[in-house]
């Protein structure tokens, strides 16, 4: 696994967008656990929220996993088809 080869002024017309998917992925994040936190009067950690996506981002470039974000919409069809998380309360 290596970095690509790029010129400098790639990496930086690059740098805009890439901050911009950060944002919009770190904001609809927060959003679902918000969401899903009132719903089941549950307080939520957002630095907590913001260290697990962050690592979990962290190991998948490590690993050359997809980068993680969250889904309101899939949030949404597992809470109604009943599913709960193993880590709830940990």
């Amino acid at each position: 696994m290596s970095f690509p080869t790029l010129d400098f002024w790639t990496w930086v017309d690059l740098f805009g967008t890439a901050v911009a998917i950060a944002v919009l992925s770190v904001a609809e994040g927060l959003l679902v656990a918000s969401s899903a936190a009132r719903r089941h009067d549950d307080e939520l950690d957002a630095n907590g929220e913001l260290v697990a996506m962050g690592i979990a981002n962290i190991a998948g470039a490590v690993t050359s996993a997809m980068p993680i974000g969250a889904s309101a919409s899939r949030s949404a069809a597992t809470e109604g088809a009943g599913s709960r998380s193993q880590m709830r309360r940990w």
